[in-house]
């Protein structure tokens, strides 16, 4: 098994070296003069490369101007950058070609163990990751064909897809705490207790680098954990509250860098980023604006036909593992349409609020996808 493990996460290496490296071979044949560096900087976000080479010298003030100084530090979400700036210490800008490679690798390789749970053969499972590359690149390519078409199609590689920090890091986090909620299903709460722990480290990296997939993992974690132990009752009570609280501490660690971050960060860069305050009535419109968006075509057809896939097979396969691991992505189209509601309603303010609306479309890909 050790032997197939190390075969497939070769083949994965060698799929993530050449599906990272097309562009940069692409662009030496068009320009074979420029240096190497400045296409790693050319294909990457200057602005998240500022942060990076900022951050490894741990200087979070990111002073760019010599007429304004910052006072205070930036509030840009540090754990989704964090590994880079270490890698930069060591490596320049050739980390970011190096880091590229590897977190795709672990993308795919996760995504592979999600596979392998689902259908127990590994040579679908492969399959359905070259399908899942193959979609990818497509829509990649479609754009440039017909952006409008296919900017629909982009929840999708907002979720699978090279670019840095999002997705190329949180979806290492938020796959993480995918395949350890699988691993859980078939155990008692007391037995998967290191997964139930990678499970809140997944949470407390992800709320300071994807917020709106933090909340969302949050209610769907609560969904999903809370029936489980509730159905096992008060046995290994002590246990199991030590695990809780355990578990709840790392969370809240990450909470509170999120917070103390936040509060230290520039006064004006809440502003910049689009931060908006709400008082009671657009709690109320924005409520309202939500469930206008979801009577929209592509929300209702997407949700009918994932729910017809969730009755065939809990029709078919009843109590069947398969059925019990759908149970978890069924999970995760429901906390993905209730957690911007929720969220609505317990916070005074707001950002960005589309992120929502892309998660609730990958959820719905991904249901479909993982059915077939």
């Amino acid at each position: 098994m050790n032997y197939l493990n190390l075969k497939y996460n070769l083949i994965f290496f060698f799929i993530s070296f050449i599906y990272v490296s097309t562009k940069y071979f692409f662009s030496i044949i068009e320009f074979p003069n420029e240096n190497f560096i400045l296409k790693i900087m050319r294909f990457s976000d200057l602005e998240y490369a500022y942060l990076v080479e900022s951050f490894s010298r741990f200087d979070f003030s990111t002073d760019w101007s010599y007429f304004e100084k910052s006072k205070n530090i930036i509030g840009f979400p540090i754990f989704s950058i964090i590994f880079h700036a270490i890698a930069f210490k060591a490596f320049g800008y050739y980390s970011f070609y190096i880091l590229e490679i590897i977190f795709f690798f672990l993308i795919i390789c996760i995504f592979f163990k999600i596979l392998i749970k689902l259908e127990k053969d590994v040579l679908k499972s492969l399959n359905g990751i070259l399908i899942l590359l193959v979609i990818c690149q497509f829509i990649e390519f479609g754009k440039f064909y017909d952006p409008g078409l296919f900017a629909k199609f982009n929840p999708v590689t907002e979720f699978i897809g090279l670019r840095f920090p999002r997705p190329l890091v949180t979806s290492v986090f938020a796959l993480i705490f995918l395949i350890n909620l699988m691993n859980i299903t078939d155990k008692k709460f007391i037995e998967c207790k290191n997964n139930i722990y990678f499970i809140s480290l997944s949470l407390a990296l992800l709320v300071n680098s994807f917020f709106h997939l933090f909340f969302i993992f949050f209610v769907l974690a609560i969904l999903y954990l809370i029936p489980k132990l509730l159905n096992e009752g008060l046995v290994d009570l002590n246990n199991k509250t030590k695990i809780i609280f355990n578990s709840s501490l790392i969370i809240l660690v990450g909470i509170s860098v999120f917070f103390i971050q936040q509060s230290l960060s520039e006064i004006d860069y809440s502003n910049r980023i689009g931060v908006h305050y709400l008082n009671l009535s657009d709690k109320l419109k924005n409520s309202i604006d939500f469930l206008k968006i979801y009577t929209k075509a592509e929300y209702i057809l997407l949700f009918l036909i994932c729910l017809s896939l969730k009755l065939y097979f809990n029709l078919k396969k009843k109590k069947d593992i398969y059925n019990k691991y759908l149970s978890i992505f069924w999970l995760f189209i429901i906390s993905s349409f209730i957690s911007p509601l929720i969220f609505i309603f317990l916070s005074n303010k707001v950002i960005v609020s589309h992120h929502f609306l892309t998660i609730i479309k990958f959820s719905l890909f991904l249901f479909v996808f993982i059915s077939f």
